[in-house]
C-alpha cells in the first residue's frame, strides 16, 4: 500500500491544526476576549493546564485531540458508520454533508438537543455573528465529547477548518 500521500497529509493536517490552535489559543487568552466573559471557568482551566504543562504542551495535545477526531469521523463516513457524512461531502458536492442538510434545514433532531439545533440554524442564517458562520455550526456536533474521558475543548472548535480528505 503507498502511504506517502497519507504521510504528507498528516504532516500538513498537524501543521495546521498547530497554527490554528495557537492562533485561537492567544485569540481565547486576550484580555478582553469574549471567551473570558462567556467562559470563564474554561479560561481559567485552561490556564491552570498551561502553568501546569506548558503551552507547547496544551497546544499539541488539542492539535492531537482534533486530528484523531477528524480522522476517526472520516474513517465513520468512508466506512458508513454514520447516516450522514459528519466531515465528509456527498457525490458531487464540496461541503460537509451534514453542513449541506443543515442548510436546507434538516437536522436529525434524534441526535441533536433542541437548543444545539436553534444555535446551528441562528449561525447559519446570520442571526448570530461569527467569523466562521458554517465551520461554527460543525464544531456545535464536533464538540460534543468525542473521545472516553476526554471533555471537549472548546477553546479551538471554530478555528478548524481541516477536512481530511483521503
Amino acid at each position: 500500500m503507498e502511504t506517502s500521500k497519507l504521510k504528507k497529509f498528516a504532516q500538513f493536517a498537524r501543521r495546521s491544526l498547530l497554527e490554528q490552535v495557537t492562533a485561537k489559543l492567544k485569540l481565547v487568552l486576550a484580555e478582553e476576549s469574549p471567551a473570558r466573559r462567556e467562559r470563564p471557568q474554561a479560561i481559567k482551566k485552561l490556564e491552570e493546564a498551561i502553568a501546569e504543562q506548558g503551552k507547547e504542551q496544551v497546544i499539541e495535545r488539542v492539535a492531537y485531540i482534533w486530528f484523531n477526531r477528524f480522522c476517526a469521523l472520516r474513517f465513520m463516513d468512508v466506512n458508513r458508520y454514520n447516516r450522514i457524512g459528519v466531515v465528509s461531502p456527498a457525490e458531487g458536492q464540496f461541503q460537509p454533508e451534514i453542513l449541506a442538510d443543515a442548510k436546507m434545514g434538516h437536522i436529525d433532531a434524534e441526535m441533536v438537543s433542541e437548543s444545539t439545533c436553534q444555535k446551528i440554524f441562528t449561525l447559519l442564517d446570520g442571526k448570530t455573528p461569527s467569523q466562521d458562520p458554517q465551520g461554527k455550526p460543525i464544531a456545535c456536533w464536533s464538540s460534543r465529547p468525542a473521545t472516553i474521558g476526554t471533555a471537549p475543548c472548546h477553546f479551538c472548535s471554530n478555528a478548524l477548518t481541516i477536512t481530511p480528505s483521503f
